[in-house]
């Protein structure tokens, strides 16, 4: 059975425009239920589900405006980034459903569908079983075919080919980033991922981090940007 590792998930985010030599702080985070988040003077964000392989993360510049690169650092090969998708929308989508039972049957007011299968029970009993039903917008009857509009987020899918660097800091060594991700100060963006799920032993830290797209991880780190 495949293991759903536990992230423990480190937030270090410091949004900074001047170049600084600074140490790294010790990351102030606060748990509540099943998220993560920070709240400062310079940043906000907030990761829900944290424990999860699809965690959405919320985040906030409060000083910076430019390009950054969304960061993921992780101490084993075994887990990954694999997508990414931001820029939420609440649109219209047309679904449609063939009935493939026996029976095929409608309202008109209510506009509602149901699709029926006949069949035999062991002793030789027959019953109906109920595959689907649901308001519809346009049906045939010929073809047992129902459609309809219902709103659905959509994300926009910004995966592409991850960048890698391998660079050792704070027991992580292999680092995963999106670069050239142009935000604008005291504006919100979501950014929902999805990671590699691999059976691994234990838990599993990963690291999340922006840094501003000029400068090298290296280097952020150096210069206390990261």
């Amino acid at each position: 059975m495949k293991k759903i590792f536990i992230i423990i998930l480190l937030l270090v985010i410091i949004f900074i425009v001047k170049l600084i030599s600074a140490p790294l702080p010790t990351p102030n985070y606060t748990l509540v239920g099943d998220s993560v988040y920070i709240n400062d003077s310079n940043v906000y964000i907030n990761i829900t589900p944290h424990t999860s392989n699809n965690p959405i993360i919320e985040f906030k510049s409060k000083s910076f405006t430019g390009n950054i690169d969304v960061v993921f650092g992780f101490n084993t090969s075994s887990v990954a980034p694999t997508k990414a998708e931001t820029n939420p929308q609440l649109q219209n989508v047309m679904r449609s459903y063939t009935c493939t039972g026996t029976y095929f049957n409608f309202t008109t007011s209510p506009n509602h569908f149901w699709c029926w299968l006949n069949s035999t029970a062991g002793n030789g009993t027959r019953f109906w079983t109920l595959l689907f039903e649901h308001d519809f917008n346009t049906g045939n009857l010929a073809t047992k075919t129902a459609s309809w509009t219902e709103q659905e987020t959509i994300w926009t899918d910004i995966s592409g080919v991850f960048n890698q660097v391998n660079y050792n800091f704070q027991g992580f060594n292999k680092w995963f980033y999106k670069t050239n991700v142009p935000i604008t100060a005291n504006q919100t963006y979501k950014l929902r991922l999805t990671l590699q799920s691999k059976e691994i032993t234990g838990s599993q830290k990963y690291f999340f981090g922006v840094k501003q797209s000029s400068q090298p991880l290296a280097q952020s780190i150096s210069a206390g940007t990261f």
